[in-house]
């Protein structure tokens, strides 16, 4: 044994495991599609961890019967619009510091509406004369 080396040797192994990938924060609208705004996402999903989140986001829903996806995304986050693109996103509508992008996830014609259009909803609600009620809502686009 030399003179001066160690009597004790440690030896540390690291692994190196790629960040998890996790489905991006949504907000669901009332016909059950999903709306991710840009403002809410974290820094670290605007770079080169966004195309991986997004792809595995679109999977998970699409697995879990999503049919709509908007994208709300602020003027300061417009360059994930051309990336948005490329993944099958279409323009839905554009304010002066938003625009809104959306995908239609099933294998059929898509049910979203046309952009800048208004929906109304339609209820009824008739008595009789004996006092009985029927009430009719419209839920459905």
């Amino acid at each position: 044994m030399l003179k001066d080396s160690p009597k004790h040797v440690f030896f540390v192994y690291l692994q190196v495991t790629e960040p998890a990938v996790m489905v991006l924060p949504t907000r669901r609208n009332p016909y059950g599609d999903v709306e991710v705004w840009t403002n809410s996402l974290p820094e670290t999903l605007k770079g080169a961890e966004f195309i991986p989140q997004l792809l595995e986001s679109l999977q998970k829903w699409k697995a879990k019967g999503v049919e709509g996806v908007f994208f709300r995304i602020d003027l300061k986050d417009s360059f994930l619009v051309p990336i948005l693109a490329e993944y099958g996103f279409e323009y839905y509508d554009v304010k002066a510091k938003q625009v809104t992008m959306t995908r239609w996830l099933p294998d059929t014609p898509s049910a979203l509406t046309l952009n800048a259009c208004n929906w109304h909803s339609v209820s009824g609600i008739v008595v009789d004369k004996n006092g009985r009620i029927l009430l009719v809502k419209e839920h459905k686009r």
